[in-house]
């Protein structure tokens, strides 16, 4: 058993067969899952792509799938195989390719419910046949839409199991993400092979209490499995000022609220699935500790910042990231050798002013003609803009790579009002 050369051939079904290049083949596991590696025919010999994959004398098995646009390859795209060490009798898996379409052209449509539906562009979609072995993914484009060929049948339909990737930004598709279509051939009117897909804003609940925040949340293994009975215990910080009459020290900000004063910490335990709700006022600072999330040598209290909203995610409070900035101005208009400044107003997802003395750690400015202009931070925050010589030039910014959390999906855009730019004209 070793690693052995396997090749893949493709010839059309012509009746002097000829190879065709420029066919994709992805390499999976025999579930057809775990994706290992993919080439394309005819990048080295005419019709054929070797992988060095892994073989034994009962056979590996691996699952092959087969693209290229203007080509089907019968009965379906998927093709699985056995590899052999020592070979029985060779690792030369040869597939035929019809030159044509084969199938019926399906769309897929994605787009919000809103009132008035936008579609949704960029959105992930991928393709099973009803065993549920990967066929295929691809990307909605502007309008939302996709289309791709699929094979048929006649009524009811070819069962194919669809997977929609979710989005970032709280979006849900409605009926889950996971869903069938049944592909109809032939096609009799007023049937259609088009499919309509909707993506809607998921709603967090919210605090009753308008000076409350209501963090929802949930919190599973490295396994995705949910933490049960896990307790988040928030600690008021103490603060005992210099200056003051006489009494207690604070207990964190607010003391009093609604005329309650707020004495002790409080803990808040994950149910069953993992999930939490977490109710503090608005604005408060505590210091964190999680039961079970202590790990040597790495603080057991972290420091975090409540919102000043009725509810937010709580993952973007325990660990936050730059949301968005805020520009005094998006038009400037200097004089050679002149300056004007600019007010930055920088925020984390959970509302924490982030100081001018933190900005270059979090945050990447760049101008696009250094000839015509140049910036820099002044102590008080501002962005001071130099011209330098008669034009027009474009500061824009973005966040530093590592500044937050690993998340899948990614994290929101940065916000950036009143526009993403900063348009510079030096006269």
């Amino acid at each position: 058993m070793a690693n052995v050369t396997v090749t893949i051939r493709t010839v059309d079904d012509a009746a002097i067969p000829a190879l065709v290049d420029g066919v994709l083949v992805r390499v999976f596991d025999a579930p057809g899952d775990t994706y290992i590696t993919e080439g394309t025919t005819g990048t080295v010999t005419p019709g054929e792509v070797d992988f060095t994959l892994f073989g034994n004398a009962g056979g590996v098995g691996y699952t092959f799938i087969l693209s290229k646009s203007g080509v089907s390859f019968p009965p379906a795209p998927t093709k699985q195989d056995s590899v052999f060490d020592p070979p029985a009798p060779s690792n030369i898996f040869q597939y035929t390719a019809h030159i044509g379409q084969v199938g019926q052209n399906v769309k897929f449509s994605v787009q919000t419910d809103d009132l008035v539906p936008q579609p949704v562009e960029g959105m992930t979609i991928l393709v099973f046949d009803e065993t549920d072995i990967y066929l295929t993914e691809f990307e909605t484009d502007a309008a939302g839409e996709a289309t791709l060929v699929l094979e048929g049948d006649p009524d009811p339909g070819r069962l194919y199991i669809v997977r929609l990737r979710p989005l970032a930004g709280g979006q849900s598709i409605v009926g889950g993400p996971t869903q069938t279509i049944r592909v109809l051939e032939p096609l009799v009117p007023p049937a259609t092979n088009i499919f309509d897909f909707v993506t809607a804003s998921e709603e967090l609940p919210a605090s009753t209490n308008p000076d409350m925040c209501l963090m929802s949340g949930k919190l599973a293994d490295q396994a995705l499995r949910p933490l049960n009975k896990m307790n988040l215990r928030f600690i008021p910080i103490m603060e005992d000022p210099d200056a003051k009459l006489s009494g207690f020290p604070f207990p964190s900000d607010p003391t009093v609220l609604q005329r309650q004063m707020l004495l002790r910490e409080t803990v808040f335990q994950t149910a069953s699935d993992g999930s939490v709700q977490v109710l503090l006022p608005q604005g408060a600072i505590y210091d964190v500790h999680i039961h079970g999330f202590e790990l040597p040598g790495l603080p057991t209290v972290a420091q975090i910042q409540v919102p000043q909203t009725t509810s937010a995610q709580l993952e973007d409070v325990l660990f936050p990231y730059t949301a968005s900035v805020e520009w005094g101005t998006d038009t400037v208009a200097v004089a050679v050798g002149g300056t004007e400044a600019v007010s930055v107003n920088v925020l984390g997802s959970n509302d924490q002013v982030i100081p001018p003395s933190l900005f270059e750690c979090f945050l990447e400015l760049s101008i696009d003609d250094s000839d015509v202009a140049t910036f820099a931070m002044n102590e008080e925050g501002e962005l001071v803009i130099t011209g330098v010589s008669a034009g027009v030039a474009q500061i824009s910014v973005a966040r530093k790579p590592g500044t937050s959390a690993p998340r899948v999906p990614e994290i929101p855009d940065l916000i950036t009002a009143p526009s993403a730019l900063i348009t510079v004209t030096v006269t």
